[in-house]
């Protein structure tokens, strides 16, 4: 019995911590573009940072760039670590439901206009995020799907942002032998619907091995096949925790990130010409120095890079200025965020950082709160269990002990 309880109380532990341990570093914020005029920036939790930034009036001579804080919308949803995809005026958010003591998944769309959530039920989502998914939506395409590498299970998701339905592919593992999955790399959707993914690192589980710069991998939206493209140019050095983005002439402007040493990636900016498959390394004007986990979108020629973490401070840092790059002459300068509503100016009052990589206290105390009222109940159920069962033997022990009668009728007198 004690050892049944003891079980019993590691296996609650482990379903209660499970989803408590996620990897909050395995969070990459989204790179998204909505109608050719805003990029959005969610963080691990809606509730604590989720800003619209609207890039349409920004040219090369602007100074300032409009943004609204969107975390303080009517009835935000406590979804966590989402997975974000935007089409047309939709922002569509899949992630673990913070309201669930398991972290089951939970999906809803958002208008950008209208500013209403809606809880999208009956769409065939995953029942599970992978705690080591660091990966994006990427997309969405022509048709409208937006993919999702579970790349550790051999699996490619695919949500399509028009009929609002999920459907999963089996694909063929291209990791090395050795090695059990594909992590920190970029994923970017070209012209022709495949998708590039670039540098990251392979792991073992315990240790990591840059994946080489000299080709990438493509994945055929249609047939679901991976091919590798061998690259020409001058290679750069091998890098994970990077941004890659597509301009409209078919470069792919990457920047950023570190080896699997923890060292900056050099050169901090190479571009990849798809046309050719042909690496350069141009040379950065004012140059914004090194820094990985920051995404960045492309908007009228111009790419824009919003979060990240400075090497130096190792410090997640939400940047006071939207470092913006001229993507003809790869010059940068920087633009000052100013809210549409005063009151949400989060660049003025000091809270340039992003929420601590830390468990929620409020969720670990209701976890705890319920794994002590569980346990309780359990320990309760098995002593009363216990004293029933030895009342219940003694009875009937002494049930069928017959009492011994002594006859002295036969005993001659004395």
């Amino acid at each position: 019995m004690a050892r049944l309880i003891f079980y019993l109380v590691l296996f609650l532990t482990y379903v209660t911590f499970s989803s408590a341990a996620y990897n909050f570093s395995a969070y990459v914020p989204p790179s998204i573009v909505l109608n050719d005029k805003y990029f959005v920036d969610v963080e691990q939790e809606i509730r604590v940072g989720f800003r619209l930034f609207d890039a349409s009036s920004v040219n090369k001579d602007s100074n300032v760039i409009k943004y609204q804080n969107l975390q303080y919308t009517t009835n935000t949803p406590d979804v966590k670590y989402p997975r974000v995809v935007g089409n047309k005026n939709k922002l569509f958010f899949f992630g673990v439901n913070g309201n669930d003591v398991f972290e089951s998944t939970i999906m809803f769309s958002f208008d950008i206009n209208e500013k209403v959530w809606k809880e999208l039920k009956d769409v065939n989502m995953p029942s599970h995020l992978d705690p080591n998914q660091e990966e994006n939506f990427v997309g969405p395409d022509n048709d409208g799907n937006a993919y999702l590498l579970y790349n550790d299970n051999n699996i490619m998701l695919t949500f399509n942002t028009e009929t609002l339905q999920w459907n999963e592919y089996s694909i063929q593992s291209f990791v090395p032998t050795g090695y059990a999955y594909y992590v920190w790399y970029t994923a970017t959707i070209l012209t022709d619907g495949n998708i590039a993914y670039i540098g990251g690192k392979f792991s073992n589980g315990t240790g990591y091995v840059d994946a080489p710069m000299n080709q990438f991998y493509t994945y055929n939206t249609k047939t679901h096949a991976w091919a590798a493209k061998s690259t020409i140019g001058t290679t750069p050095g091998p890098r994970n925790s990077h941004s890659a983005s597509l301009t409209s002439d078919g470069r792919i402007i990457i920047y950023g990130g570190v080896n699997a040493n923890d060292q900056p990636a050099s050169p901090s900016l190479a571009v990849l010409d798809t046309n050719k498959y042909e690496w350069s390394a141009p040379t950065e004007n004012n140059p914004i120095g090194s820094l990985y986990l920051a995404p960045s979108v492309i908007v009228n020629d111009l790419m824009f890079l919003y979060l990240g973490v400075n090497i130096s401070s190792n410090v997640p840092t939400i940047f006071n200025k939207i470092f913006v790059l001229d993507t003809s002459s790869y010059t940068w300068s920087s633009l000052d965020p100013v809210v549409t509503d005063s009151d949400d100016n989060i660049y003025s009052n000091g809270n340039n950082q992003l929420t601590a990589v830390v468990v929620n206290k409020n969720d670990l105390t209701m976890k705890l709160l319920i794994l002590l009222i569980v346990i309780s109940s359990i320990l309760v159920l098995a002593i009363l269990g216990a004293t029933f069962y030895r009342l219940y033997r003694s009875r009937r022990l002494n049930s069928q002990i017959s009492p011994k009668v002594i006859d002295n009728s036969h005993q001659q007198p004395a």
